[in-house]
């Protein structure tokens, strides 16, 4: 009797613990789910699961819905709207599209306009190029130029507007700015570790897991040469010249167009930038395809906070010293310059 006495205390004594015992943590919460064209990965750090899974729900709600106003594929966005009403005044805008095109006057004259969300007549131009086959003519050339300007965005208390013909595009600011959005949201609900992955190319982290200083991101050309950068507290964008590209008439040419000249990247390259914001990471990396590596990186020593890297297509790096020191992995293959 003595000895069930006593085990009955034991097991008293184990069930009193475990009521009173601190629930183990903190938890990762992890899901992917497609967002502006890609797959946005989010991984938070929580102390109760159920209410990380109930952030990430309304996480990827925020991002679906900046989607359908930044968007140009849907003909009902905002943003379709308004470059359809371009050369008819000032169009009253969602506040998000407000946003997103203050950002881009911002962009343009950072980097000395390398940077031009109004290179949508461009942008359209070289699609369909790709699709006929055919280089365009020096008269579409010219044509579609004459409607590319970030002078000829105007917005005024009566709104926003384009000259006539023009249209706006926001394939290299998007994404940053829906990071940015999603992060004033972690903000909100005190989420101090966070890492929120746009495919592989645009990147939001917040603190540090649990485990880490930081969280180790790869970067991955497809020429097959990775490094892994460690991010807290910063954004992280990547643009690869041939990343997305046409092939028309037997020549190789990349997505991105310079909207000084009009004609698309055609050299190898990838981009890197740093930054406090994703904006600034998002815009800055898409800059330095257009500009030289050199100008580039002089542009970005202007701005304190950013750091920048560059691969060319020689596998030469060039980068400025606060990005250099994060890079953790380097082909044997690579030389800096």
């Amino acid at each position: 009797m003595a000895l069930r006495r006593r085990a009955l205390v034991g097991v008293l004594a184990a069930l009193v613990g475990c009521t009173t015992a601190p629930a183990p943590g903190p938890f990762r919460v992890s899901e992917g789910r497609v967002a502006m064209g890609t797959v946005l990965q989010i991984t938070l750090v929580v102390e109760d699961p159920a209410r990380g899974r109930m952030l990430l729900d309304a996480l990827f709600a925020d991002a679906q819905r900046i989607e359908s106003v930044l968007t140009t594929w849907n003909e009902t966005s905002p943003t379709a709207a308004f470059n359809r009403a371009a050369g008819r005044g000032p169009q009253p805008v969602p506040p998000l599209l407000e946003e997103a095109l203050r950002a881009s006057v911002r962009g343009a004259a950072a980097t000395d306009g390398a940077f031009d969300v109004t290179v949508g007549p461009l942008v359209r131009l070289w699609r369909e190029a790709a699709r006929a086959g055919r280089w365009p003519v020096a008269a579409e050339l010219e044509a579609a130029r004459a409607r590319v300007g970030i002078d000829r965005l105007r917005l005024t208390p009566e709104g926003a507007s384009l000259d006539a013909g023009m249209a706006v595009d926001f394939g290299g600011l998007g994404k940053g700015l829906a990071l940015d959005r999603l992060g004033r949201r972690l903000e909100d609900e005190s989420v101090h570790a966070a890492l929120l992955d746009f495919g592989g190319s645009s990147w939001l982290a917040r603190g540090a897991p649990p485990d880490g200083r930081g969280w180790r991101v790869l970067i991955a050309s497809r020429a097959g040469r990775r490094h892994i950068v460690e991010l807290r507290d910063e954004s992280l964008s990547v643009s690869e010249s041939l990343g997305e590209s046409w092939e028309i008439a037997g020549r190789r040419v990349g997505h991105v167009i310079d909207p000084r000249t009009g004609l698309p990247v055609e050299h190898t390259a990838i981009a890197a930038v740093r930054a406090p914001n994703g904006e600034e990471a998002e815009m800055w990396s898409t800059a330095l395809l257009v500009l030289s590596p050199a100008r580039g990186l002089e542009r970005i020593r202007a701005h304190p906070g950013l750091e920048a890297w560059m691969l060319d297509g020689e596998g030469v790096r060039h980068s400025t010293p606060g990005f250099a020191a994060e890079a953790l992995l380097t082909p044997a293959t690579e030389t800096t310059r």
